[in-house]
């Protein structure tokens, strides 16, 4: 009993596969990639840090410049990888 259901099930399944992009990036676009978002990283670090400093309140900034730095670095690459699929 529980192999026909088993096989109807697996019958019906329907999978749906997104297009893979044309042509996969090369290594120099995935490195300047990882160069871009460890640069938006830090210099959000970097400058969240010295408000700090210069604010005296510890940690706020910090955290504000990392977030930001994140949001760039997330957006930059969806950006990027975006563009490889229009290729």
């Amino acid at each position: 009993m529980y192999r026909n259901v088993t096989r109807i099930a697996i019958t019906r399944l329907e999978v749906e596969i997104s297009p893979m992009p044309k042509e996969s990036p090369d290594l120099m676009t995935l490195l300047s990639l990882g160069v871009y978002c460890a640069l938006c990283i830090g210099l959000g670090v970097g400058l969240g840090y010295l408000l700090d400093s210069k604010l005296e309140s510890e940690p706020a900034f910090t955290f504000v410049g990392l977030a930001i730095g994140m949001t760039l670095a997330g957006l930059g690459t969806f950006k990027a990888f975006r563009g490889l699929q229009d290729k």
